[in-house]
């Protein structure tokens, strides 16, 4: 008697514990994945599958998830993403990047799906169904690049995307004859914007180029002629909020036309200006499919969207940022005044 009842004793026992283990073991997955979660909901509205691509990407990239959606959390995460999954160094160019060792033949193909998953290869079109917008607003990239936008551009106007305005976002960043064109298109280009090679910038390109499109004629032509500034070239935050600062009364809706795999991180860039400037104007990102594809190319750009979309995920979360926290933050962001500033912000005092 006394044997089964000891043997109950220890039965239930195991029972009890086997439950908590199983309890907490569920508690520790649901905590983990709060990071992946939120930067999905920011991504693509969270469904499961951009969940699990996301997961199984920080897996295979060694990046180690936090327990928990605090400020730390969040920080370390970004701090992990940028060093495993950016193949560039602050202050470099796309072009002048090095190869994410961890990528390999074995891992190649699932990264690829779960990059597709994720929206970073395929073609993200319009959402506002009467595809109607006060501007198209593109945005300026190497001449090959600029040149993708404008011919999606073109096809989205044959779908039925209406507009007044078509905006060229673009400034003073010298071309080069490694990633935008040959030296004989170079010489074109001089004669055309009748200037010697060594002064043609990104906007007399973008103009030559718009020239020869469909679109020309058919708009009220913006360009936006962003200069450098202290040496450095003209980005998507500079040019958006020159744009921003000039822009007609009568634009309060844009459709940014961008092209994979950047569509996602410059909407996060866009987003972060507007904020910053309490600006009103209703947008949209898109971009066609991605072409010629680089599979380092496009986990860099998922490195660089989920630095920029960190205020997005942190203000959505009413997460208050630690003064011992500040620290970690003005490490990874104060590269780019906009986003810390948006960040220090949330700073608790």
């Amino acid at each position: 008697m006394c044997n089964r009842k000891c043997g109950y004793k220890c039965l239930f026992i195991f029972v009890i514990c086997f439950m908590l283990s199983v309890l907490c073991f569920n508690r520790c997955e649901v905590s983990a994945n709060k990071i992946i979660e939120s930067y999905c909901d920011a991504l693509s509205g969270n469904n499961v599958e951009c969940q699990g691509a996301l997961a199984n990407i920080c897996k295979e990239a060694g990046i180690e998830l936090g327990e928990g959606l605090g400020a730390g959390d969040i920080l370390n995460f970004v701090k992990s993403t940028q060093e495993k999954l950016v193949n560039r160094k602050n202050g470099k160019e796309r072009w002048d990047s090095t190869d994410l060792i961890w990528i390999n033949e074995k891992n190649r193909n699932s990264i690829c799906n779960n990059m597709l998953a994720l929206g970073f290869l395929n073609k993200v079109s319009p959402k506002n169904k009467n595809r109607k917008y006060d501007a198209i607003c593109i945005l300026g990239a190497t001449m090959p690049a600029m040149e993708s936008r404008i011919k999606y551009a073109e096809e989205l106007v044959e779908e039925g995307v209406n507009a007044r305005y078509v905006v060229l976002l673009t400034g003073e960043r010298y071309l080069n004859d490694k990633v935008d064109c040959d030296d004989k298109r170079l010489s074109e280009l001089s004669v055309y914007s009748n200037i010697p090679k060594e002064q043609l910038t990104e906007t007399h390109a973008f103009k030559y180029l718009y020239s020869k499109s469909k679109l020309k004629n058919n708009f009220e032509l913006i360009i936006i002629d962003t200069p450098q500034k202290n040496g450095i070239r003209p980005t998507t935050q500079t040019t958006v909020e020159k744009f921003l600062s000039s822009k007609n009364s009568d634009i309060d809706s844009a459709l940014f036309v961008s092209s994979q795999p950047s569509v996602k991180y410059q909407e996060a860039v866009i987003n972060e200006v507007l904020v910053n400037c309490n600006s009103n104007l209703k947008f949209e990102t898109v971009g066609n499919t991605y072409k010629n594809f680089n599979l380092q190319r496009a986990i860099s750009e998922l490195g660089s969207y989920i630095w920029a979309s960190t205020p997005q995920v942190i203000r959505k979360a009413q997460i208050r940022i630690s003064k011992d926290d500040a620290k970690d933050l003005k490490e990874l962001f104060s590269s780019n005044c906009l986003i810390y500033n948006n960040l220090a912000n949330l700073v608790v005092e």
